[in-house]
């Protein structure tokens, strides 16, 4: 987030943390670290997707709200008051959630970009963006997932297995077969191409963020354009 001076901080002292730039600077690390190891046994890639999904999960909602806050600012800084941009951007920077934050960007730019994105194409980037969300809130958790080795037909009794099926089908299971011809979940997750297809997606992202907002110069998507797969010096 862009840093920002108001009435209530002008007389303290505090650091800010860049959180894009740091994750990217980490899952770089991560990438590399899983490249050079081949994988961990019988879990293949599984770990180190389980970490780095919910790191670009912070990346995404990172830019956007990013975009948001600088923007706001840019346009309302010299009219509004201070407080109140103030107050609108802590909203926005506490607004979490893919849904939320996508009606929040369409409200405030009456913009059309999430629609267009978001085409017929199961694979496209807002389906991606959709599994990654999905996921992220799974592992953040640290709850068990359960996914069978092979599909449980309708009508057929699977406890919570089954239930988890269900709750994997439309969002990422749906995406998995899409983009690699398998909705089994736990297998795709085992490979070690996972976190670079869903960087490309966020490239893509960003590219169509920076096309819509030439004006801005918004570090982070110049941090998502410019990253290198697997290399923490790429910034």
């Amino acid at each position: 987030m862009n840093h920002r001076d108001t009435e209530d901080t002008e007389s303290i002292t505090y650091h800010v943390v860049e959180p894009v730039r740091c994750l990217i600077v980490g899952l770089g690390a991560m990438i590399r670290q899983a490249k050079q190891c081949g994988g961990i046994k019988k879990y293949g890639h599984l770990p180190f997707n389980l970490c780095g999904i919910p790191m670009l999960s912070a990346i995404y909602e990172g830019m956007i709200k990013d975009i948001v806050t600088t923007k706001f600012k840019s346009e309302h800084g010299n009219s509004l008051s201070p407080k109140y941009v103030d107050y609108f951007c802590r909203q926005a920077e506490h607004r979490g959630g893919l849904d939320a934050l996508k009606k929040l960007y369409q409200l405030l730019f009456d913009s059309k970009l999430f629609t267009v994105l978001d085409n017929s194409d199961k694979t496209n980037v807002c389906c991606s963006l959709k599994a990654m969300n999905a996921l992220r809130n799974i592992f953040a958790h640290g709850v068990a997932l359960a996914f069978p080795e092979e599909e449980i037909p309708d009508g057929v009794e699977g406890g919570f297995v089954k239930e988890w099926q269900i709750q994997l089908k439309g969002s990422v299971s749906n995406y998995f077969e899409g983009k690699y011809n398998s909705s089994n979940v736990i297998n795709v997750l085992k490979g070690n191409d996972v976190l670079e297809s869903f960087v490309d997606q966020l490239k893509i992202l960003a590219k169509a963020l920076q096309e819509e907002h030439k004006d801005l110069g918004v570090q982070s998507l110049g941090l998502i354009l410019n990253y290198k797969y697997g290399y923490s010096n790429s910034l």
